[in-house]
């Protein structure tokens, strides 16, 4: 999904800057920007893994301590 955003922004900072300046932008641009849109999206899914992963063991904790808790009271 990520991607698919990234390529869509790239495109269409293409397109405005192409028609703000005719001359100085060509198809080297756009790969340009699609790369750095890439490295940003290879920069930003690590956080998001690491982030997801945190969230299900918290989530594990929490229902463990949860069924502990339980266990105690009854």
């Amino acid at each position: 999904m990520s991607s698919i955003v990234s390529l869509v922004v790239a495109l269409s900072l293409y397109w405005k800057w192409k028609k703000d300046d005719e001359e100085k932008f060509d198809l080297l641009c756009l790969v340009i920007l699609i790369f750095t849109s890439t490295v940003c999206i290879f920069i930003f899914l690590p956080v998001y893994i690491i982030e997801n992963r945190l969230q299900d063991r918290v989530n594990r904790s929490y229902q463990e301590v949860k069924e502990t808790l339980q266990n105690e009271k009854d």
